[in-house]
């Protein structure tokens, strides 16, 4: 019987695969790596940058670029421009009521003595942060959020009661004529916020002869004081 030549099928063997390559794990959703840094940085860097700009131009960006981190971190603390925006309203309000009690402390402790020290304290707060008041006016009036608008009472309603207090104390001593705490307040902030729109102003006062700055926005605020006191002055 012939034999049969015919091969036998190659028999497979297991082929050997390569490990496969370890998946990268998802990345969190935690605050990004780099740079350390807290909220309450992002929040104090915001109000230097407002020091110096209007708040329309103090984006995201502009905020990482002064810290010298990455956009995300600033957007890991706040979602947007506006809730920055609403951070820096919050922390500045609290650093006038700071400084004004500061101020009140200091003053002779007179009706008009303290009445002096809040319009100098909130001068002072305009003078330093130019664009301050329109950001805290502005943000605050146009959010509806719950936190925004105890911001707007803190900035309204108890600035009008402490007037109120304070005009009802200087009538009682004959320092003060009976007058609208609401009006005062109001008229209080817009001359404090002129700060951010004087600087025309202040370069046709060096043409007439006052070349410093510093000089010009001090007699200004002294001269809002005394018109604004003498204002209220019994009579």
């Amino acid at each position: 019987m012939p034999r049969d030549t015919a091969k036998s099928p190659a028999r497979r063997l297991p082929r050997r695969h390569a490990p496969k390559a370890a998946r990268a794990a998802p990345r969190g959703k935690g605050r990004p790596a780099g740079r350390a840094l807290g909220r309450e940085a992002v929040v104090h860097a915001v109000c230097r940058l407002l020091r110096r700009s209007a708040y329309t131009r103090v984006t995201v960006s502009v905020v990482a670029r002064e810290l010298e981190v990455d956009p995300a971190l600033i957007r890991y603390y706040f979602r947007d421009h506006a809730s920055l925006m609403e951070a820096a309203t919050v922390a500045l309000t609290e650093e006038f009521r700071v400084r004004a009690l500061a101020a009140a402390a200091r003053s002779d402790g007179t009706p008009l003595g303290m009445l002096r020290a809040r319009i100098a304290a909130l001068l002072e707060t305009g003078r330093q942060n130019r664009f301050v008041l329109r950001l805290l006016l502005d943000v605050a009036t146009e959010n509806p959020r719950p936190e925004m608008q105890r911001t707007l009472r803190a900035l309204t309603g108890e600035g009008v009661q402490y007037y109120d207090r304070l005009l009802a104390a200087g009538v009682a001593a004959g320092q003060m004529r009976r007058l609208e705490p609401v009006f005062l307040a109001i008229a209080v902030l817009s001359i404090a916020d002129a700060f951010s729109i004087q600087e025309p102003i202040f370069a046709a006062g060096r043409r007439l002869g006052i070349r410093s700055t510093t000089v010009l926005r001090a007699r200004y605020q002294q001269f809002m004081i005394e018109l604004l006191v003498n204002g209220v002055k019994a009579r």
